[in-house]
């Protein structure tokens, strides 16, 4: 069964919407994947892994400020996880703006 067919069937699984923007990703479809972390965040604004994946999206698109902001999100939810707090850093040290510590 196709993501698309997934979804239709039942568009309010979040894990359908993440898996989906994942393989998305893979495919440099970034726009798409985009829309489906959005998605994802809709039925469950509370989800640190998308709001870091939204953020790796963010930046290939060369968005780095709303990158900057969702790697915050995802580190706030998460209580900072060692593995987003350093991406958080890194890539504050990159833009040269203050990590949230």
């Amino acid at each position: 069964m196709s993501y698309y067919k997934a979804i239709q069937y039942n568009k309010n699984s979040g894990i359908i919407w993440y898996n989906r923007e994942i393989l998305l990703g893979k495919l440099k479809q970034y726009e798409e994947a985009l829309e489906s972390y959005n998605q994802a965040l809709k039925i469950d604004p509370y989800d640190s892994r998308a709001w870091n994946n939204r953020g790796l999206v963010l930046e290939s698109l060369q968005r780095h400020d709303e990158a900057f902001k969702s790697y915050q999100k995802a580190t706030a939810i998460a209580q900072r996880t060692t593995q987003i707090s350093f991406t958080l850093q890194t890539i504050a040290k990159r833009r040269n703006l203050e990590c949230l510590g």
